[in-house]
């Protein structure tokens, strides 16, 4: 008998110590994980927008429009892409804090700063940051959470006719009793007729909740997070920042309630033994209809703190992002925004998306116009001057080492397509996206707009004096813009206007190069013919081309 019981204990004592090595090199290996990922490109994946831009959509319309980033700014300078370059979050919420993050324009000194505490704060504790992103990925990513519009419409998630269940379930208890006193067959086939309703109506019903008890469950691994983080003696972030506690301690029953609506689903879900019958228990008396309902009443009375929680988890997961896309990226500065100045300047600039980018530097004010080459980097310059405009006033962030510019709205005129399905034509379309620029000009506050192309869409004559129209309109309202054109025509027409920038080719060995460097003043050369006969056209092609052109010029 003694040797059984110590063989039992040895056995004991091996299974608990193999759990323990286990969970000692899972943490090890989820460290190290944490330790190779941060700071570096993140890796290529599928992204599910319709849930990451869940809370921007939610918000939007309490964000001023000026204060916006507006659908075709964003797709023009392909702020999908630059997302997902930024983006290391290790949670759901971060993702969709950083989504909605971009699309501000954060003009409040109070936002940006409050970001970048939070940034320079895990930037100077690196273990402290290490075990944060340990707690965001236990919280993890839950694709199509939905959290703020399932919080911001509880009423359509609710159980209709709770009053109904609450008779139903008075009456089965009412039967159950009557069977119990009476003892006849009477009352006992009342009850299974009022039981096999229940049970009806639960196998009607219960899917309309069961899908609301995923969101659900994801929002107690919110709140046990926020727990975890104020009670951690491994990080000062709550003693710091004092964020978490005061939210957070107003759900301590909530999350109990709810991880037994999630037991109940589970069990249901997996459909075997005791279990089973368990559940069909629980269908008869409807008491998961009549908790879900005090704990749909009881997350609708806390919205206030469950946003605050939301909001904190949100930004610390976006802050160490951030953090990471800075140390992931060449070099980067901080920007400085000069409430009295209308100008920008920007050294060493680059495009975020661009590997091994070449750098740019310029100083401007009021209005350029930037000619050059085909492919010679007109079209990449804009962009990084636009997107370096918006992710200061975003994420605090340049891709420069100084960018200096006035708290501005952001708008750009670029990828303009065809719409076959309203039937406008690329010309419309131009048009619109113009006129949308002109709209949203204010003298009381800068804008700045970036144009790609101006008017391309309509023939030479009327382009070139319709583009002087409007860039002379942008010069005399409150608006810092750059327009790029082909037009050589518009450089020497505003020339007292507008500064002249250009990018230009070189000839080596009879092919063309681009050195992607920025020039002064307007550009002196035309490389499209040339590019042609390179990419083999036939040289009767370019004889007539040629011929065309020198009668032109001459």
């Amino acid at each position: 008998m003694n040797s059984f019981f110590i063989v039992l204990g040895i056995f004991l004592f091996g299974v608990i110590l193999a759990l323990f090595i286990q969970e000692y090199f899972l943490k090890k290996s989820r460290r190290q994980n944490i330790q190779k990922r941060f700071g570096t490109i993140p890796p290529e994946r599928n992204y599910d927008y319709e849930g990451i831009a869940s809370y921007w959509e939610e918000i939007k319309n309490q964000i001023p429009i000026e204060q916006q980033v507006d659908d075709i700014t964003w797709n023009d300078l392909e702020m999908d892409k630059v997302y997902e370059r930024i983006n290391q979050c290790c949670s759901s919420v971060g993702e969709e804090y950083l989504y909605a993050t971009l699309h501000q324009l954060h003009w409040s000194e109070e936002e940006l700063s409050g970001l970048e505490e939070k940034i320079q704060y895990f930037g100077a504790r690196g273990e402290e940051r290490i075990k944060m992103m340990e707690y965001l990925l236990a919280l993890g990513k839950k694709p199509r959470n939905f959290l703020i519009p399932f919080l911001n419409h509880t009423d359509i998630f609710e159980i209709p006719h709770i009053l109904i269940y609450g008779i139903l379930q008075f009456l089965l208890f009412g039967s159950l009793i009557g069977a119990l006193v009476q003892q006849n067959a009477l009352w006992i086939t009342i009850l299974i007729v009022i039981a096999g309703i229940n049970l009806v109506v639960f196998e009607c019903q219960h899917a309309k909740y069961e899908r609301s008890v995923v969101t659900l469950s994801y929002i107690t691994r919110l709140l046990f997070t926020a727990k975890k983080i104020v009670k951690s003696k491994e990080t000062s972030f709550e003693e710091t920042f004092h964020e978490l506690q005061e939210p957070s301690s107003s759900f301590r029953s909530f999350s109990k309630s709810v991880q037994s609506l999630e037991l109940h689903t589970q069990t249901r879900l997996s459909g075997v033994g005791l279990e089973l019958i368990f559940e069909y228990i629980r269908g008869i008396t409807l008491v998961d209809f009549t908790k879900y309902h005090k704990v749909m009443k009881a997350l609708k009375g806390k919205k206030d703190s469950f946003f605050k929680i939301y909001h904190s988890i949100g930004q610390i997961d976006c802050a160490i992002s951030i953090l990471s896309f800075r140390y992931s990226s060449p070099f980067y500065c901080t920007p400085e925004f000069k409430s009295n100045m209308d100008s920008i300047k920007a050294e060493e600039i680059y495009h975020p998306l661009i590997q091994n980018a070449i750098t740019n530097t310029i100083s401007f004010d009021s209005c350029i116009i930037l000619s050059g080459s085909n492919a010679s980097g007109k079209s990449t310059f804009i962009k990084a001057i636009a997107l370096n405009a918006i992710l200061a006033q975003s994420i605090h962030t340049c891709l420069a080492t100084q960018f200096v510019m006035p708290r501005s709205s952001i708008v750009t005129s670029m990828a303009v397509r065809d719409d076959i399905i309203s039937g406008d034509s690329y010309f419309i379309r131009e048009l619109n996206y113009l006129n949308r620029i002109l709209s949203i000009l204010n003298e009381e506050r800068n804008t700045l707009c970036f144009i790609d192309e101006i008017l391309r869409g309509t023939n030479t004559v009327e382009r070139i004096a319709a583009s002087i129209a409007v860039i002379k309109y942008l010069v005399q309202k409150n608006c810092i813009s750059i327009v790029a054109t082909h037009d050589v025509e518009l450089t020497e027409e505003l020339k007292d206007t507008c500064d002249n920038y250009h990018f230009r080719e070189v000839l080596n060995e009879g092919d063309v190069k681009f050195d992607y460097k920025l020039y002064h003043g307007p550009t002196t050369t035309r490389n499209a013919i040339l590019l042609l006969e390179r990419m083999g056209y036939p040289e009767e092609i370019i004889r007539t081309a040629n011929r065309y052109v020198n009668s032109i010029t001459n």
